[in-house]
Protein backbone atom coordinates (compact mmCIF):
# COMPACT_ATOMS: atom_id res chain seq x y z
CA UNK A 1 0.00 0.00 0.00
CA UNK A 2 1.49 3.11 -0.82
CA UNK A 3 2.95 5.31 1.84
CA UNK A 4 0.35 8.54 0.73
CA UNK A 5 -2.76 6.48 1.91
CA UNK A 6 -1.15 5.73 5.13
CA UNK A 7 -0.33 9.63 5.44
CA UNK A 8 -3.85 10.19 5.11
CA UNK A 9 -5.26 7.45 8.11
CA UNK A 10 -2.29 8.68 10.04
CA UNK A 11 -3.43 12.20 9.59
CA UNK A 12 -7.00 11.24 10.85
CA UNK A 13 -6.48 9.19 13.59
CA UNK A 14 -3.89 11.83 14.82
CA UNK A 15 -6.14 14.49 14.51
CA UNK A 16 -8.83 11.91 16.16
CA UNK A 17 -9.62 14.00 19.88
CA UNK A 18 -10.19 11.06 21.71
CA UNK A 19 -10.65 6.97 22.06
CA UNK A 20 -14.23 7.40 21.25
CA UNK A 21 -13.85 9.42 18.16
CA UNK A 22 -11.10 7.61 16.61
CA UNK A 23 -13.86 4.48 16.79
CA UNK A 24 -16.41 6.34 14.94
CA UNK A 25 -14.02 7.23 12.31
CA UNK A 26 -13.15 3.59 11.99
CA UNK A 27 -16.75 2.77 11.68
CA UNK A 28 -17.35 5.49 9.11
CA UNK A 29 -14.77 5.06 7.09
CA UNK A 30 -15.27 0.57 7.28
CA UNK A 31 -19.07 1.33 6.40
CA UNK A 32 -18.27 3.46 3.51
CA UNK A 33 -15.41 1.15 2.22
CA UNK A 34 -18.16 -1.61 2.29
CA UNK A 35 -20.50 0.05 0.19
CA UNK A 36 -17.60 0.71 -2.35
CA UNK A 37 -17.64 -3.60 -2.64
CA UNK A 38 -21.15 -3.97 -2.70
CA UNK A 39 -22.18 -0.80 -5.17
CA UNK A 40 -19.78 0.13 -7.81
CA UNK A 41 -22.39 3.52 -8.47
CA UNK A 42 -20.82 4.87 -5.27
CA UNK A 43 -17.32 4.68 -6.71
CA UNK A 44 -18.68 6.17 -9.74
CA UNK A 45 -19.94 8.68 -8.19
CA UNK A 46 -16.79 9.67 -6.16
CA UNK A 47 -14.52 9.60 -9.42
CA UNK A 48 -16.91 11.54 -11.17
CA UNK A 49 -15.17 14.72 -11.96
CA UNK A 50 -18.72 16.37 -12.61
CA UNK A 51 -19.66 15.85 -9.28
CA UNK A 52 -18.60 18.98 -6.69
CA UNK A 53 -15.91 18.17 -4.24
CA UNK A 54 -18.10 19.64 -1.49
CA UNK A 55 -20.88 17.27 -2.69
CA UNK A 56 -18.62 14.49 -2.34
CA UNK A 57 -17.47 15.20 1.16
CA UNK A 58 -20.99 15.63 2.81
CA UNK A 59 -21.53 12.29 1.56
CA UNK A 60 -18.53 10.94 3.12
CA UNK A 61 -19.59 13.08 6.53
CA UNK A 62 -22.83 11.61 6.53
CA UNK A 63 -21.42 7.96 7.09
CA UNK A 64 -20.28 9.42 10.54
CA UNK A 65 -22.74 8.68 13.38
CA UNK A 66 -22.37 11.92 15.44
CA UNK A 67 -25.72 10.78 17.63
CA UNK A 68 -22.94 8.14 19.42
CA UNK A 69 -22.20 11.28 21.97
CA UNK A 70 -19.41 12.38 19.85
CA UNK A 71 -17.74 16.07 20.44
CA UNK A 72 -18.60 18.73 18.18
CA UNK A 73 -14.90 18.86 17.74
CA UNK A 74 -14.68 15.01 16.55
CA UNK A 75 -17.42 15.37 14.04
CA UNK A 76 -15.26 18.99 12.49
CA UNK A 77 -12.33 16.73 12.39
CA UNK A 78 -13.80 14.78 10.50
CA UNK A 79 -15.61 16.94 8.51
CA UNK A 80 -12.58 18.70 7.20
CA UNK A 81 -10.75 15.03 6.39
CA UNK A 82 -13.95 14.47 4.23
CA UNK A 83 -13.50 18.26 2.56
CA UNK A 84 -9.61 17.49 1.81
CA UNK A 85 -10.16 14.23 0.55
CA UNK A 86 -12.89 14.97 -1.59
CA UNK A 87 -10.45 17.97 -2.82
CA UNK A 88 -7.53 16.16 -3.40
CA UNK A 89 -9.24 13.67 -5.33
CA UNK A 90 -8.51 10.56 -2.68
CA UNK A 91 -12.35 9.49 -2.42
CA UNK A 92 -11.53 6.81 -4.68
CA UNK A 93 -8.70 5.56 -2.24
CA UNK A 94 -11.07 4.63 1.20
CA UNK A 95 -10.87 1.27 0.67
CA UNK A 96 -7.10 1.81 1.43
CA UNK A 97 -7.39 4.55 3.69
CA UNK A 98 -10.01 2.44 5.47
CA UNK A 99 -8.06 -0.42 5.85
CA UNK A 100 -4.46 1.52 7.01
CA UNK A 101 -7.02 3.04 9.75
CA UNK A 102 -8.36 0.45 11.37
CA UNK A 103 -4.86 -1.13 11.44
CA UNK A 104 -3.56 1.99 13.69
CA UNK A 105 -6.77 1.68 15.93
CA UNK A 106 -5.97 -2.36 16.07
CA UNK A 107 -2.90 -1.64 16.82
CA UNK A 108 -3.33 1.48 19.25
CA UNK A 109 -5.95 -0.69 21.49
CA UNK A 110 -3.81 -4.32 21.23
CA UNK A 111 -6.73 -5.42 19.33
CA UNK A 112 -6.97 -8.48 16.46
CA UNK A 113 -9.68 -8.82 14.48
CA UNK A 114 -11.00 -12.36 12.83
CA UNK A 115 -13.23 -12.42 9.46
CA UNK A 116 -15.05 -16.06 9.15
CA UNK A 117 -16.80 -17.08 6.13
CA UNK A 118 -19.50 -19.61 6.85
CA UNK A 119 -22.43 -21.63 5.08
CA UNK A 120 -24.07 -21.89 8.46
CA UNK A 121 -24.58 -19.54 11.61
CA UNK A 122 -21.87 -20.75 13.81
CA UNK A 123 -23.16 -20.87 17.47
CA UNK A 124 -22.05 -18.34 20.03
CA UNK A 125 -20.09 -21.13 21.93
CA UNK A 126 -17.97 -21.66 18.37
CA UNK A 127 -17.53 -17.96 18.26
CA UNK A 128 -16.21 -17.25 21.47
CA UNK A 129 -13.74 -20.90 21.08
CA UNK A 130 -11.97 -19.08 18.00
CA UNK A 131 -11.89 -15.63 19.64
CA UNK A 132 -10.56 -16.90 22.59
CA UNK A 133 -7.93 -18.96 20.58
CA UNK A 134 -6.88 -16.12 17.95
CA UNK A 135 -6.30 -14.12 21.22
CA UNK A 136 -3.92 -16.43 22.70
CA UNK A 137 -2.29 -17.08 19.19
CA UNK A 138 -1.72 -13.61 18.26
CA UNK A 139 -1.08 -11.86 21.93
CA UNK A 140 -3.79 -9.34 21.60
CA UNK A 141 -5.32 -8.00 24.19
CA UNK A 142 -8.80 -8.45 22.73
CA UNK A 143 -10.32 -10.18 19.34
CA UNK A 144 -13.11 -9.25 17.27
CA UNK A 145 -14.58 -12.07 15.66
CA UNK A 146 -16.93 -11.28 12.30
CA UNK A 147 -19.26 -13.64 10.98
CA UNK A 148 -20.09 -13.51 7.47
CA UNK A 149 -22.42 -16.28 5.85
CA UNK A 150 -21.57 -17.77 2.61
CA UNK A 151 -23.52 -20.27 0.96
CA UNK A 152 -21.75 -20.99 -1.80
CA UNK A 153 -18.98 -22.45 0.53
CA UNK A 154 -21.22 -25.46 1.11
CA UNK A 155 -19.33 -26.43 4.39
CA UNK A 156 -16.56 -25.73 6.29
CA UNK A 157 -15.42 -22.17 6.78
CA UNK A 158 -12.72 -19.46 5.54
CA UNK A 159 -10.31 -17.34 7.69
CA UNK A 160 -8.69 -14.22 7.63
CA UNK A 161 -7.02 -12.35 10.03
CA UNK A 162 -5.02 -9.67 9.12
CA UNK A 163 -2.59 -11.21 5.89
CA UNK A 164 -3.28 -14.59 7.05
CA UNK A 165 -5.73 -16.77 4.82
CA UNK A 166 -6.91 -20.17 5.83
CA UNK A 167 -9.08 -21.75 3.09
CA UNK A 168 -11.19 -25.03 4.92
CA UNK A 169 -14.03 -24.89 3.03
CA UNK A 170 -16.24 -27.20 0.54
CA UNK A 171 -15.64 -24.95 -2.10
CA UNK A 172 -12.05 -24.09 -1.65
CA UNK A 173 -11.56 -27.80 -1.85
CA UNK A 174 -13.07 -28.30 -5.59
CA UNK A 175 -11.48 -25.14 -6.16
CA UNK A 176 -8.07 -26.59 -5.47
CA UNK A 177 -8.83 -30.27 -7.37
CA UNK A 178 -9.92 -28.49 -9.80
CA UNK A 179 -6.76 -26.66 -10.30
CA UNK A 180 -4.72 -29.75 -9.58
CA UNK A 181 -6.44 -31.46 -12.78
CA UNK A 182 -5.62 -28.85 -14.83
CA UNK A 183 -2.60 -29.37 -14.46
CA UNK A 184 -0.28 -31.15 -16.87
CA UNK A 185 1.07 -34.69 -15.40
CA UNK A 186 4.54 -34.48 -13.68
CA UNK A 187 7.17 -37.21 -13.24
CA UNK A 188 5.43 -38.37 -10.14
CA UNK A 189 2.10 -38.40 -11.69
CA UNK A 190 1.95 -41.56 -9.92
CA UNK A 191 2.84 -40.44 -6.69
CA UNK A 192 0.68 -39.00 -4.05
CA UNK A 193 0.80 -35.34 -3.10
CA UNK A 194 2.54 -34.41 -0.14
CA UNK A 195 0.08 -32.05 1.38
CA UNK A 196 -2.91 -32.57 3.52
CA UNK A 197 -5.58 -32.82 0.63
CA UNK A 198 -8.03 -30.36 0.91
CA UNK A 199 -7.34 -29.03 3.83
CA UNK A 200 -4.28 -26.26 2.63
CA UNK A 201 -4.40 -23.66 0.09
CA UNK A 202 -0.73 -24.30 -0.96
CA UNK A 203 0.52 -21.05 0.21
CA UNK A 204 2.59 -19.69 3.40
CA UNK A 205 0.48 -16.97 5.29
CA UNK A 206 1.45 -13.86 3.91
Amino acid sequence: MPDGRRAWAAALFQAAPDAAARDAYDVALDGMARALDMDQAFESFFLDPGVKALVKAAFLESALDSSEGLSAEAVAVFRRFSELAARKGRLGLLRQISAAYRALVDAESGRARIEIQCATEPSPETVEKIRTAWRVFSGARDCLVAIRKDESLVAGYRLRAASVRYDYSVKGRLERLRRDLARPLGPSAGGTDEREEGLYDGSTPR
